[in-house]
């Protein structure tokens, strides 16, 4: 039955980010006979690298306004992360419910790597087959923006070794790095939000795409909060790291019309032939 469940999910992921709103003005990329192909440019791999290292050194480039910005934004944080406990008594003594947890079972998905990382491969077989290019390039940015800010939040789990809500009272509960509690920042609300953004900003002109998408996302990192796995400043923290991971990602997709592609991953179907070729152009 899990089994089942989660293949629903992952390909409610793919249809529910793909089919609605006005008509896509991209066209497709390649044709070729019964396969349709990406370009996966090199810039797109190097990304990987070069999302990560703009936004560790990003600072380096601030203004005194910038600084004045997040100044703002810690401070906020500071007072989320000081109010965890009251969160958290309102949450478990007032608002948990059956139904509250019949709505997380089913929202928490969203929010798991191992659904989300086939999801978007199977986006991309979808739109590459389908010759849909938007939702070829928001698959490809999803698993991107998705992979990085994985990694990110791993790395903030081990430093910080916050001890999670179902086992202390103590919101400042901080091991630091080798505690043996990782709540702090929650990945499933990363994990939703760095692929939500993305889909959003690819379908920005969708009057349905952007707030399902955001909607799911928000209803993910609620419902860890509402599972005792996490504090408020846990999953509003982890949002916000998916969201400016999924943000840097599509300003620098090189996916764009007019890029010149010089490889293609084209899957191939049809007949006796199932698999996948590799194109290169020099």
């Amino acid at each position: 039955m899990k089994i089942i469940k989660e293949a629903v999910i992952g390909l409610s992921i793919i249809l529910l980010m793909s089919s609605p709103g006005r008509a896509q003005t991209a066209q497709p990329t390649l044709q070729t006979g019964s396969a349709a192909g990406y370009a996966l440019k090199g810039d797109y791999w190097f990304n990987f690298v070069k999302i990560p290292y703009k936004l560790i050194t990003s600072p380096l480039d601030w203004t005194l306004g910038d600084w004045g910005k997040a100044a703002l934004v810690g401070a906020g944080a500071a007072g989320v992360m000081m109010l965890d406990s009251s969160f958290k008594d309102f949450a478990q003594d007032d608002m948990r419910s059956g139904t509250t947890d019949d709505l997380a079972d089913w929202t928490r998905p969203f929010g798991d790597s191992k659904i989300l990382f086939p999801a978007m491969a199977g986006g991309y077989m979808v739109g590459a087959v389908t010759g849909s290019r938007r939702l070829t390039a928001a698959s490809l940015l999803g698993f991107q923006s998705l992979a990085i800010a994985a990694g990110m939040t791993q790395g903030i789990k081990l430093l910080a070794g916050r001890t999670r809500p179902n086992k202390t009272d103590d919101e400042f509960d901080f091991q630091g790095p080798g505690g043996t509690d990782k709540s702090f920042v929650s990945g499933h609300a990363t994990h939703a939000f760095a692929v939500a953004t993305v889909f959003a900003l690819e379908y920005r002109d969708s009057y349905v795409v952007p707030p399902l998408a955001y909607g799911l996302a928000t209803l993910t990192a609620w419902s860890r909060v509402n599972d005792n796995k996490h504090w408020v400043s846990d999953v509003v923290l982890g949002a916000g790291v998916g969201f400016l991971v999924g943000v840097l990602t599509d300003r620098l997709s090189p996916f764009r019309p007019g890029n010149n592609p010089n490889v293609w991953i084209l899957p191939m179907i049809g007949g006796d032939k199932k698999g996948i070729s590799i194109a290169m152009k020099f």
